[in-house]
């Protein structure tokens, strides 16, 4: 930790990465700040550390709701990312994690690591051998009346009969929320299955989480 002191201000810099657990943190997105989470992801350029102020981002690297958190935090790591041996992405409700998915990142990039195929453990204990997941996808499908990232999908369609492990949905509707009752109006909104596998979203088994964050090991 640095700081620097004039007379009116005091700021302080983290000039260490943001770890949790051993794993580093480089991606966290804020539920219902109106704030595109995929094109902060995919925004070359937008480093929200090196360094790290204590007034930039005001709890924005916490992993609980309390920080008034109002932007989505992200990492100098993601354009950089260069001996990736683990990732992770976690959902988090009221400060505890809900769900996990591990990846193998040896030889991934910031945009091929979110496959089924490179599970290594997750709190979802059917999803790595789960034959009925079609659609697993970092980018997502964006059109028409949907914008739907970081999606695990079964079967879909018609709104009644979609299924998912996870999806976030980022813009301020989506065709199918009031099917599935989730409040529209603010994005983005992270579902989540409380099961052990997948849900049909329109049955209400999930969680709507706070906080989705992605981690690295090295």
């Amino acid at each position: 930790m640095i700081w620097t002191q004039d007379p009116d201000w005091l700021v302080l810099f983290r000039d260490e990465a943001i770890q949790y657990g051993g794993w580093t943190l480089v991606f966290r997105a804020q539920n219902h700040i109106n704030v595109s989470m995929y094109h902060t992801w995919t925004n070359n350029g937008q480093h929200d550390d090196n360094p790290l102020t204590s007034s930039s981002l005001n709890g924005c690297y916490r992993l609980d709701n309390l920080g008034g958190c109002k932007k989505h935090f992200r990492s100098s790591i993601l354009d950089s990312w260069t001996a990736v041996k683990k990732v992770k992405l976690s959902v988090y409700v009221n400060g505890s994690e809900v769900n996990y998915i591990e990846f193998q990142g040896a030889s991934t990039s910031r945009e091929t690591w979110f496959k089924q195929a490179l599970i290594s453990n997750s709190s979802w204990s059917n999803i790595m051998t789960d034959s009925s997941v079609n659609y697993f996808s970092l980018q997502g499908y964006a059109q028409g009346g949907h914008a739907r990232r970081f999606i695990i999908f079964g079967g879909h369609g018609t709104c009644s009969l979609e299924t998912t492990y996870f999806l976030a949905v980022d813009q301020a509707s989506d065709d199918c929320l009031e099917n599935w009752k989730v409040p529209a109006g603010s994005y983005p909104i992270f579902i989540a299955s409380r099961a052990k596998g997948m849900i049909q979203i329109s049955l209400r088994d999930y969680a709507l989480a706070d906080v989705m964050a992605v981690f690295v090991k090295f």
